[in-house]
């Protein structure tokens, strides 16, 4: 067997604000779970960070939140210094956010892919697993906004009891929008949680 040490890691996530649009039972961000103020990157950070990646010829970086999206300025320069040094970008996004007019300007910075969440093919259940009444119908239009401008799209279900016997379903509404990928994870309980039992799925 032979080992390979890596020179630098091959994916860095930019958490640029924990604010979202959304409320998921199954958030990560354990600030969620209690009253500690939302934090956003200041944008005079970004220039620094992509500096500091180049040196480290970091070859993939994830824009991620909360919610980036609801940082519009933000997002653009992160995609402008991912073209300028080289550095394939991804975007993990709710997509609630997304008008025609933001994707549009995103494509004028770059190219980029995104990675979003469905959490059932059912509209009720997404809404109650994200906290947000109408996040499914803009969700699933965002995706189908992101068809459109062939923008490459793949789609994340995370597993809880709640929706672990709708894999499946969702699965296939994933294929029917046009994700080039459909993954399933299983629900884990974030660091600050003191009670996962209503989300956690069995074994």
């Amino acid at each position: 067997m032979i080992y390979k040490t890596l020179k630098s890691p091959s994916n860095v996530q930019i958490e640029l604000t924990t604010e979202c649009t959304n409320c998921c039972m199954h958030c990560y961000n354990f600030q969620k779970q209690d009253s500690t103020p939302d934090v956003t990157l200041p944008i005079e950070r970004i220039a620094e960070i992509f500096s500091k990646l180049k040196i480290a010829q970091v070859p993939s970086v994830t824009i991620t939140g909360g919610e980036p999206l609801m940082k519009m300025d933000l997002v653009l320069n992160c995609i402008e210094q991912c073209m300028q040094n080289n550095i394939s970008c991804s975007i993990n996004s709710n997509l609630v956010p997304l008008t025609e007019p933001s994707l549009i300007q995103m494509m004028k910075c770059g190219q980029f892919s995104i990675l979003t969440s469905l959490a059932s093919y059912d509209e009720k259940i997404h809404d109650i697993m994200m906290g947000r009444k109408g996040s499914f119908a803009r969700t699933v239009s965002a995706i189908e906004l992101l068809r459109k401008y062939n923008v490459s799209t793949s789609i994340n279900m995370v597993v809880t009891k709640i929706n672990a016997h709708q894999v499946y379903e969702t699965g296939l509404l994933a294929e029917k929008l046009g994700a080039k990928v459909f993954a399933a994870t299983k629900a884990s309980p974030p660091l600050g949680c003191a009670d996962y039992s209503a989300v956690q799925p069995s074994k």
